[in-house]
């Protein structure tokens, strides 16, 4: 049986799950240190900027990725988490002596309505881990500026400051 054609529309921001394999996921996860986690944003910067796909926030967390973000073009999406598939897993392979995929199938996707369903999503995102380096949320709190990330109109309307923002 064929697949489904992916959810995918240019312009609308999607909320993506991609989880890691069952056996790697129980294990070390597939993000177990600060160099994988570089690898993988520098993957995700190269893809986005390559695939034309604004990224707004991410959860590099042990057993799964998360991403929010607008595609411009239809199949957008998939390309973009194929070139990550293809650069960071090949990496991380080679880092730490591992096999075959890290995910546990193909990627999930909906779409986030505007308004305060996308900011939730990206409250969502954000809040899934208070360690440093893990999620995008210090890019929003006044940290350092991610240039991979593009910001949400939601975000500009809670203040003009990081500090207006997070009061906010």
């Amino acid at each position: 049986m064929a697949r489904l054609p992916r959810l995918d529309v240019p312009g609308a921001t999607h909320f993506i799950v991609q989880r890691a394999h069952g056996a790697l996921a129980a294990s070390t996860g597939v993000f177990p240190g600060e160099a994988d986690r570089s690898s993988l944003l520098a993957s995700l910067q190269e893809a986005s900027a390559a695939e034309h796909v604004a990224l707004h926030a991410y959860a590099l967390l042990p057993q799964e990725l998360q991403l929010l973000a607008t595609p411009d073009r239809p199949g957008a999406l998939g390309r973009l988490v194929q070139a990550i598939g293809r650069r960071y897993v090949a990496g991380f392979n080679r880092r730490h002596g591992h096999r075959g995929s890290l995910w546990d199938g193909r990627f999930r996707c909906g779409v986030v309505e505007p308004g305060p369903m996308r900011l939730a999503a990206l409250l969502l995102i954000d809040g899934q881990s208070a360690e440093p380096g893990i999620t995008s949320a210090s890019h929003r709190a006044g940290g350092a500026r991610q240039a991979l990330l593009t910001e949400l109109p939601e975000v500009w309307e809670l203040g003009n400051t990081p500090f207006e923002r997070e009061a906010a």
